[in-house]
């Protein structure tokens, strides 16, 4: 501890740390985590399904909001046309699928920008297409790996990687930033 505080004396940046956690873990520390942060929220994602585990993240998204925390959501398109890889057409899956397209509206109405990537295209080309991107900044903590905001996927058996530090979650900040400017 003593060498880290002399290097930072000097103006050397500390190092980049890294912590591998299973999907239980994560969804522990990211409950706790939304309803702490105090600056920035800035989350992308394939999916984020209106189901109870997607619909308390989006209460903490919301309240954190509240709270004057920059909070973006990115989601990729494919949440639009699929929920846990059925087609949103289907009976199975339509009332989740409203739910989900409450939920989103609920979080833009509490001061959540949620915005969609990788749209359909002319004729739907990229219909198909998809970001499997999961990357979650909450103000000086990243985390990348697995795990998407559902029921389905807070139950796998997945991982995601906690980054602290500095070039490495710089780099995971500015890479939410050049896909949010597209």
């Amino acid at each position: 501890m003593a060498a880290r505080s002399q290097l930072a004396d000097a103006g050397v940046p500390a190092a980049d740390e890294i912590g591998l956690l299973t999907t239980a873990e994560f969804v522990a520390e990211l409950h706790d985590r939304l309803a702490l942060a105090t600056e920035r929220i800035a989350i992308q994602l394939m999916t984020f399904d209106g189901d109870p585990s997607g619909l308390a993240i989006a209460t903490r998204l919301i309240a954190a909001a509240k709270r004057g925390v920059s909070v973006c959501l990115l989601i990729d398109s494919f949440a639009m046309r699929f929920v846990s890889d059925t087609p949103v057409g289907s009976s199975k899956v339509r009332a989740e699928f409203d739910s989900t397209l409450d939920m989103f509206e609920r979080l833009r109405a509490g001061g959540v920008e949620v915005r969609f990537t990788n749209g359909n295209g002319p004729g739907n080309v990229f219909a198909l297409a998809r970001n499997h991107k999961k990357l979650y900044v909450i103000d000086d903590v990243a985390y990348v790996g697995g795990v998407n905001v559902s029921d389905h996927n807070f139950r796998w058996h997945d991982f995601m990687v906690r980054v602290t530090g500095t070039d490495l979650l710089r780099l995971l900040r500015d890479d939410f930033d050049d896909t949010l400017a597209g």
